[in-house]
């Protein structure tokens, strides 16, 4: 068995250790990625892994436009990010968030979303759209996957801190 089978076994069991919110479809992409790692199928490890990222970014973005105090405000916030692309609306969600009032005073919190969440989830995003688009020829490192994969429970950690704090804190923008 190689190593990285002995260290990816675990990580569905570990991320809903770590976050026993987590969403099952996150845990069940993030399953079928390790699969695809494991049977050396890059491309679908990174469409996987991509895809779970997507969906953990869906629901802090969400999480943060339930949290606007302002109805008025909210609504226009959900308009500015129905029918886009994820990097689209997740460019809108950092724009807002960077103006709002109630930023959290854990600065570790607003660190996460600068460094772990943005630099992750624009790795994936890149990985994903690379296979996700017939016109572009993937060049995928298993190394860099790899590295990337090791990274995900604690960009998820980062992720379901602030949808905490914004389940638990109403955002003034």
């Amino acid at each position: 068995m190689n190593f990285f089978r002995l260290r990816s076994k675990h990580f569905p069991e570990t991320l809903q250790k770590t976050i026993p919110a987590v969403d099952p479809i996150i845990v069940r992409f993030l399953g079928e990625a390790i699969l695809c790692m494991e049977a050396n199928s890059l491309l679908g490890c990174s469409f996987l892994l991509g895809a779970a990222s997507e969906k953990a970014i869906w629901l802090l973005i969400d999480s943060y436009a339930q949290a606007i105090s302002d109805e008025t405000n909210r609504a226009k916030f959900k308009e500015r990010i129905s029918n886009k692309f994820i990097s689209r609306a997740y460019d809108e969600f950092k724009r807002s968030f960077a103006s709002c009032k109630s930023k959290p005073t854990d600065p570790g919190l607003v660190q996460d979303l600068d460094t772990k969440i943005d630099s992750v989830f624009q790795f994936c995003r890149v990985c994903r759209n690379e296979v996700g688009h017939p016109q572009i020829s993937p060049n995928l490192d298993k190394g860099v996957l790899l590295a990337n994969m090791a990274q995900f429970i604690k960009y998820a950690e980062a992720i379901y801190r602030l949808i905490e704090y914004f389940k638990n804190t109403k955002v003034i923008v």
